[in-house]
C-alpha cells in the first residue's frame, strides 16, 4: 500500500501559542506527544444525510437495510449496537419506531418491538410516529442478554426485559421479543416539530448502563438524568460513559464533566482537561483504566488510570493522567471504542478510521 508521511509542527510553532496568557499557560503545560499514524489504504465510508426540514426526503443512502419476514419491503435502518448472547452475535437496529435483533453473520431477523402506540402525534403534524435514537444493552448475571434501555424523540426513555424463563434456540438465539417494563419521561419534554434540531431538546440521543447494571443514565440537550437526579449541564451532551459504578463522565461542548451517580452532583475535576475543545465521544475501555476523548479539533485524547491512591479532589473516580493525542482525521472525531480485551482503539473522524493497539509508539497504528 502506499505510505504517506505527514510533518508534525514543532512545539515551538507560533501557531500553536496564539491566544491569551492563561490560554498560551494551559497549552505548555498541557502539551502532550502528537500521534500521527501512517494511512495505509483509504475506505469510503458510508453517509447518511438528514433530509431537509421543508419537504421530502432526498440523498439519503440506504446505510443498512432488515427483511423483517412479514412480506413487506425491506426497511432502512441504521446499526445501534452489538450484543452478545452466549456464543452467538446479534445485532439491535432502530428502525423509526422498532426495535429489531438480527443475526451478525447471516443476517436474519431475529425479533422486534414496536414502541409506537396510540397518542404518536405531534403538535402541527398528522399522526408521526416517535423515532428511537438510541439504543444500551445491561447483561444481568442471570440472563445473557439482560436488559435493554431506547431513548427516542419524545423525551422518553423505555426499559424492555424478558418476563420469566426464556428457552434460546439452537444457535443461541431468543425469538420471542423483549416487553416494555417501564417507561420515563424527562420532566421537561414537550411535543415539537419533526426535526427541528433548534428545539430538540427532548431528543434521548444517548443512553448509558452502569458496569453493574443497576443505575442507567439518558441524555437529551443538555439535560442528563442519572439516578432518578436531574442535571444541566453548561453545554449540550454528546456521549456518556461509566468509570465505574458511582461516577459517570459526560462528554459535553465545553469538554468532560465528571458526576457523582450518589450524590447526583457535578465534581470538579482537574484531571480531564481538554483544551478549549468540544468533546463528541468518550469510551472507557473494559478494564476501566484507560479513557479515549473524540475532539471537535479533529484529535483523540487518551487518558490513563493510575494504580496509586487517589487525590481528594478526584474521590473514588481516580487518578487520571492524560498520556498523549491522536491526531490525523479530517474531521471533529465524532466516535470512539475499545475492543473488548481493551487492547485496541478504534475512532472515527471525518472520513479517517483510526485502528491502533494500546503502547505503540507514534507511526505503530494505522488509519484506515
Amino acid at each position: 500500500f502506499p505510505t504517506y508521511s505527514f510533518q508534525v509542527p514543532s512545539l515551538q510553532d507560533p501557531l500553536l501559542l496564539l491566544g491569551t496568557e492563561m490560554e498560551q499557560g494551559q497549552l505548555a503545560a498541557r502539551r502532550l506527544p502528537l500521534r500521527f499514524p501512517p494511512i495505509v489504504e483509504k475506505m469510503l465510508l458510508p453517509t447518511r444525510k438528514r433530509p431537509p426540514h421543508d419537504g421530502p426526503q432526498r440523498d439519503v443512502e440506504r446505510v443498512w437495510s432488515v427483511d423483517m419476514g412479514d412480506g413487506t419491503d425491506d426497511h432502512e435502518c441504521s446499526v445501534a449496537s452489538v450484543i452478545h448472547a452466549s456464543s452467538a452475535n446479534q445485532i439491535l437496529a432502530l428502525v423509526g419506531s422498532r426495535v429489531v435483533s438480527v443475526d451478525s453473520r447471516s443476517g436474519e431477523f431475529l425479533w422486534s418491538v414496536d414502541l409506537a402506540d396510540d397518542n404518536d402525534s405531534v403538535a402541527g403534524c398528522k399522526k408521526v410516529k416517535k423515532e428511537l435514537l438510541s439504543v444500551a444493552q445491561s447483561k444481568d448475571r442471570g440472563d445473557g442478554l439482560g436488559k435493554f434501555l431506547v431513548g427516542d424523540d419524545r423525551g422518553a426513555v423505555h426499559l424492555l426485559s424478558w418476563p420469566g424463563k426464556n428457552v434460546e434456540d439452537d444457535a443461541g438465539h431468543r425469538r420471542s421479543a423483549p416487553r416494555v417494563i417501564n417507561s420515563r419521561m424527562f420532566p421537561y419534554n414537550a411535543p415539537v416539530a419533526r426535526r427541528r434540531r433548534t428545539s430538540s431538546s427532548s431528543w434521548v440521543e444517548k443512553v448509558a448502563w452502569s458496569p453493574d447494571g443497576t443505575c442507567f443514565a439518558a441524555a437529551a440537550g443538555k439535560r442528563l438524568r442519572v439516578n432518578g437526579n436531574i442535571l444541566e449541564m453548561r453545554g449540550t451532551i454528546h456521549d456518556l460513559a461509566f468509570l465505574h459504578a458511582h461516577h459517570l463522565v459526560a462528554a459535553v461542548y465545553g469538554g468532560l464533566v465528571l458526576v457523582d451517580i450518589v450524590g447526583g452532583e457535578i465534581i470538579p475535576c482537574k484531571a480531564f482537561n481538554v483544551g478549549a475543545s468540544a468533546a463528541l465521544a468518550c469510551s472507557i475501555s473494559p478494564g476501566g483504566n484507560a479513557m479515549a476523548v473524540g475532539l471537535f479539533d479533529r484529535r483523540v485524547r487518551v487518558f490513563q488510570r493510575r494504580l496509586h491512591k487517589d487525590e481528594e479532589d478526584e474521590g473514588e473516580a481516580g487518578r487520571w493522567e492524560a498520556e498523549h493525542d491522536w491526531a490525523g482525521f479530517d474531521g471533529g472525531v465524532a466516535g470512539v471504542a475499545w475492543s473488548p480485551d481493551g487492547r485496541y482503539l478504534a475512532a472515527l473522524g471525518g472520513g479517517v478510521l483510526l485502528a491502533a493497539g494500546q503502547g505503540l509508539g507514534g507511526g505503530g497504528g494505522p488509519i484506515l
